[in-house]
């Protein structure tokens, strides 16, 4: 028995035998062995759900950042089309209401005084935008090429567009790479290939935007996986990955060295491991020792029942304390308990007490 699961890098469609799941090598993703390698618990809830990962799509051109410089060029004709529109439609209602006020209509102009508020603060986000758009054209035509340093081990920080300067050429990969060898898959947000060098790229979201971004051992594996698929699936040689941050052209470029290709490899094997032990004896990992790790993990974030979009095996909803409604969790429904998150604590789902450490 088959089912298609996997993709090959041209697109089409690769038969993967089910019975795979229960043999020394099931089938892993990237997502799933970086979940497996912060906690036990989402790595398996994620291999159960066996959904493509989905580095973030790109956000909104329009008020976000881009990432290629055509796109860039797209959206700021875009918005300065948008704004010339919607300025000449701001003046014709700025002339209406002063029309309307010389003519005494008091309250009629009163009125479209009042409309004109929201259409000055849609124009001021247009040209905010157009203005971000300039600045970061006018970067790019500045900033210094990068190359990356062969004798340097440790991280060292990059710029997205001083990476692109120095030659490097983005490729958004259309498909999951695999690695029929080691049953692996995976997908970057992009690459950056100059000649025969690939650069796998992924983006982090900061849980606080106020804090400096730790990298943790799953970044570092991670990073090293999808070195390893480029280098199996693509061709050529992956010196090094780079993790940029969350709407920003900054990051940090990352090593491809033996000792978190070692690191990969120990964490590709665990979370087999773990996987087998599930098939075969119906094996459920404990909670977590360190329960700060739950504190911000998404798979033990508590959504409105009503909200759930996903058919757990089991469902175990916990009503609110501070606003009545039933929450549920993946970890949650499918451990049969409330994940310390700290949303659980804000919704009263969870009471602190002496038994709960955080350290």
């Amino acid at each position: 028995m088959t089912e298609t699961s996997q993709t090959r890098t041209d697109g089409s469609p690769k038969e993967v035998d089910t019975a795979a799941r229960a043999t020394d090598r099931p089938p892993v993703s990237v997502h799933v062995l970086s979940q497996f390698v912060y906690c036990q618990r989402a790595g398996l809830i994620a291999y159960q759900q066996q959904r493509d990962e989905q580095e973030w799509a790109d956000p909104n051109i329009t008020y976000r950042p881009c990432y290629d410089l055509a796109e860039l060029e797209a959206s700021l004709n875009h918005i300065l089309n948008r704004l010339w529109v919607r300025l000449g439609l701001l003046a014709i209602a700025i002339s209406v209401t002063v029309g309307l006020a010389i003519g005494f209509d008091v309250l009629l102009a009163l009125f479209w005084s009042i409309l004109l508020i929201p259409a000055t603060i849609l124009v001021s986000s247009h040209v905010n935008a157009a203005l971000e758009l300039v600045r970061t054209r006018k970067l790019i035509q500045t900033i210094t090429p990068q190359e990356f340093d062969p004798a340097v081990t440790e991280n060292q920080s990059v710029n997205w567009w001083a990476l692109l300067r120095a030659g490097f050429e983005p490729t958004t990969p259309k498909a999951p790479l695999f690695d029929e060898e080691l049953n692996l898959s995976g997908r970057p947000w992009r690459y950056l290939r100059h000649g025969d060098v690939l650069i796998p790229v992924i983006r982090l979201e900061p849980l606080d935007a106020e804090r400096e971004i730790k990298l943790y051992r799953q970044h570092y594996v991670r990073i090293a996986a999808y070195c390893h698929l480029l280098e199996a699936c693509v061709g050529g040689s992956s010196p090094y990955g780079v993790i940029l941050w969350k709407d920003r052209y900054q990051g940090v470029a990352i090593s491809h060295s033996q000792v978190i290709q070692d690191a990969f490899q120990d964490e590709l094997r665990k979370s087999r491991e773990n996987i087998r032990a599930f098939h075969g004896t119906g094996f459920e990992p404990p909670a977590p020792e360190r329960r700060k790790i739950c504190f911000n993990c998404p798979t033990g974030q508590p959504r409105p029942n009503e909200q759930v979009d996903y058919d757990p095996p089991t469902i175990y909803p916990r009503v609110s304390s501070y606003d009545g409604r039933l929450y549920r969790s993946p970890c949650g429904d499918h451990y049969s308990w409330v994940p310390p998150h700290e949303e659980a604590f804000a919704r009263e789902l969870i009471v602190i007490d002496d038994s709960l450490t955080f350290d």
